[in-house]
C-alpha cells in the first residue's frame, strides 16, 4: 500500500533554525491555515455574530483592551526558546511574529477566560465550544513485544485546516535529546502530543477550572520542556512543576523504559498525580483528584456528562482479556469508538471517544519507537492510520485501514456532513450552508436525534418556525437519554412559542422541569414567552449538540 499523506519532517540546529526549518516547510506546502486560525482565534469570537449588535460593539471595543492586557502578559511569559523559534518561523513563512505569539498563548487565554466567566465578556462564546480529549495507557502482558501504548485523541476547535496536513515531526536540537510531534504542519505540538528517544510520550488535556492566573508559561510550552528534556517520569514531573500553569490541565504521560504512566493534574494552585490501575490509565478532561475536582467550573451539564461518559467507555471497553492482548488495532479501534456510554448504543456523536472535533488521533509506541498517526478528515480517528518509525525518522512503514461494513461507512458520511456543518458554523456563520450539511447529514443516518436537534436549532435561528418544530419532534422520536430528551424539549417549546402555541409550549417546558436538566431555561420559560430576538444568542455547540444561551 502506498505511503500517507502525512509529512515527514525532521528539524535540527538551534531554536531559531528549527522556526525557520519548519516555517519554509509549512509555507512551501500551503499550511499555514491551521497556525492561521489559533492565532485569530480571539478576533473570530469577538466578530460571531451573537448576543445582538451592542454586545458586539462592547466585545469589538474592548478586544483591543483584551490584547494589551491579558495576552500581552501571557505572550511577555514565552521563554527565550521559544521567541528564537518564533522568530525562525516567521522569518520563513512570511507569518507576523505576533500572530505567531497569540497562538502560542490561545489556549491558555481560552481557559484563563473560562475560569473567569462571571465576569468576561467573551465565556458567553467560549463556553459553546465543548472541547475533550480522550487518552489512554495500557501495559499489555509481559508476553508481549511492546511495554505500553499510549492512545490520544486530540478534539480542539481548527477541524480540516489541522487535520488537511498530518505530520509526524522530529526536533534534533543541538542542546539535548530527540523527540517528535504528532501534529499538523504550522504547529508546533510536541508539548500537546509528543514522544522523546528516551522513551517519554505526553499527551495535553483541558480540564476546567475557576482558578486561573495570567502569572504563568504557556502550557504548550510547559509540555515542550518536559518532553525535549526528560528522560524519566520523576524528570517529567519535577519539570512541569518548574513552571506556574495558569489554568486547568493534565499532563499525560509514559514511560516506555519504566512500562509506567502518570497523570499530573493541575491548576494555578495545586496538582496532584495518579497513575496506573490494573494495568491501564485513562484521562479525558475532568479531574479525578478531588482536591481539584472541587474546583471545577463547568458551564453545562453536557459537558461533564460528556467527559465522564467517555472514561466510562474506556473502562468498560479495556477489559482483562482486551488488555492482555492489547495493540495497535485495539487502540485503533478505542479511538474510533462511537458507542454513547449512557445510551448503550453507537451514535454520531457526544458521549462519544470519536468527537465531531478529533482532529489528531495518535498511537505512541515510545518501547518500539513508532507512531501510528490518523491521517484524513474530522474525524480523523475514523480513518487509516499509518505507521512511522523515528529516532531516525520518520519514516513510513505501513498502513492500517481496517475494513467496514457498507452501514458502517453510511454512518461515516453522516458523520462528516456534521464535522462539515460545524465549520461552517464558527466562525463563517453560514447558517445555509449548515442546514445544508445537516439535512445530508440525517439522508445518510436519519436515526439520530444529534442531527435532527441541531438541525432543529438552526431552523429556529433563521425563522423557519414550522420546519424547527418539526425536526424537534422528529429528534424526541429517536433513542435519547433523559438530558438530551430536556435539550429537545426546551427548545422545541421556544419554537412553539413563536408559532403561537403558548399553551403547547408550557406543555414542553413542564416536561423539561420535571427531568431536572435544563430546569432554569424552563422555568423561565414557563414564565415568559420565548421571543425571536433571543434566537441570536444561541450558540449551538456541535460538539454536544447542544444550543447555549449566550
Amino acid at each position: 500500500m502506498a505511503s500517507m499523506n502525512v509529512h515527514l519532517i525532521r528539524l535540527s540546529g538551534t531554536p531559531h533554525s528549527i522556526g525557520e526549518t519548519h516555517g519554509k516547510a509549512a509555507k512551501d506546502a500551503e499550511a499555514l491555515g491551521a497556525l492561521m486560525f489559533f492565532g485569530e482565534f480571539l478576533e473570530h469570537l469577538v466578530k460571531f455574530p451573537v448576543r445582538g449588535r451592542n454586545a458586539q460593539r462592547l466585545r469589538k471595543w474592548l478586544y483591543p483592551l483584551v490584547e494589551s492586557t491579558a495576552e500581552r502578559r501571557l505572550i511577555e511569559q514565552i521563554p527565550n526558546r521559544y521567541r528564537e523559534m518564533a522568530d525562525g518561523f516567521s522569518s520563513s513563512s512570511g507569518l507576523p511574529l505576533p500572530l505567531i505569539e497569540k497562538a502560542y498563548v490561545m489556549p491558555d487565554l481560552f481557559s484563563y477566560f473560562l475560569g473567569r466567566s462571571r465576569d468576561s465578556f467573551f465565556s458567553h462564546i467560549l463556553k459553546g465550544f465543548g472541547l475533550g480529549c480522550t487518552s489512554f495507557a495500557v501495559t499489555p502482558s509481559q508476553g508481549n513485544s511492546s511495554t505500553i501504548l499510549h492512545g490520544r485523541n486530540l478534539d480542539y476547535p481548527g477541524g480540516d485546516r489541522f487535520g488537511n496536513h498530518p505530520a509526524i515531526i522530529e526536533y534534533h536540537p543541538v542542546d539535548g535529546q530527540k523527540y517528535c510531534a504528532a501534529t499538523a504542519l504550522g504547529i508546533d505540538g510536541p508539548g500537546i502530543s509528543g514522544m522523546n528517544e528516551s522513551g517519554i510520550t505526553l499527551a495535553l488535556h483541558m480540564n476546567y477550572s475557576k482558578r486561573v492566573t495570567l502569572s504563568s508559561t504557556p502550557v504548550v510550552v510547559i509540555g515542550h520542556e518536559i518532553i525535549r528534556q526528560a528522560t524519566s517520569l520523576k524528570e517529567a514531573v519535577e519539570i512541569a512543576r518548574q513552571y506556574e500553569i495558569g489554568s486547568g490541565w493534565s499532563f499525560v504521560l509514559t514511560s516506555a523504559r519504566e512500562n509506567n504512566a502518570v497523570v499530573l493534574e493541575e491548576d494555578s494552585k495545586d496538582f496532584e498525580l495518579r497513575g496506573l490501575v490494573d494495568r491501564h490509565l485513562i484521562c479525558t478532561n475532568h479531574y479525578v483528584s478531588e482536591s481539584l475536582r472541587k474546583h471545577e467550573t463547568w458551564h453545562s451539564p453536557g459537558k461533564e456528562m460528556d467527559s465522564n461518559a467517555r472514561m466510562n467507555r474506556v473502562k468498560r471497553f479495556l477489559t482483562p482479556e482486551k488488555i492482555e492482548r492489547f495493540g495497535f488495532l485495539d487502540a485503533m479501534e478505542l479511538l474510533s469508538d462511537s458507542e454513547d456510554d449512557l445510551l448503550g448504543k453507537e451514535k454520531g456523536f457526544v458521549n462519544t471517544v470519536c468527537a465531531a472535533d478529533t482532529l489528531l488521533s495518535v498511537v505512541f509506541d515510545a518501547g518500539k519507537q513508532v507512531v501510528c498517526l490518523a491521517q484524513g478528515p474530522c474525524p480523523v480517528s475514523k480513518n487509516a492510520f499509518g505507521v512511522f518509525s523515528v529516532f531516525p525518522g520518520p519514516f513510513w512503514k505501513e498502513t492500517i485501514a481496517p475494513k467496514k461494513k457498507p452501514e458502517e461507512l453510511q454512518k461515516d458520511r453522516a458523520r462528516r456532513e456534521y464535522v462539515q456543518a460545524s465549520q461552517a458554523y464558527f466562525p463563517a456563520h453560514d447558517l445555509p450552508r449548515v442546514e445544508r450539511h445537516l439535512k445530508k447529514a440525517i439522508d445518510q443516518d436519519p436515526e439520530d436525534d444529534l442531527y435532527w436537534g441541531c438541525l432543529g436549532v438552526i431552523q429556529l435561528k433563521t425563522g423557519q418556525l414550522k420546519e424547527a418544530r418539526s425536526s424537534l419532534e422528529m429528534a424526541l422520536q429517536k433513542p435519547l437519554t433523559p438530558y438530551r430528551a430536556a435539550h429537545h424539549q426546551l427548545f422545541l417549546g421556544r419554537a412553539l412559542d413563536l408559532l403561537g402555541e403558548r399553551n403547547e409550549a408550557r406543555e414542553a417546558y413542564k416536561s423539561v422541569e420535571n427531568s431536572g436538566s435544563f430546569r432554569r431555561e424552563a422555568l423561565l420559560g414557563a414564565r415568559k414567552t420565548w421571543k425571536r430576538k433571543y434566537n441570536s444568542k444561541v450558540f449551538l455547540d456541535f460538539t454536544l449538540g447542544e444550543g447555549i444561551l449566550s
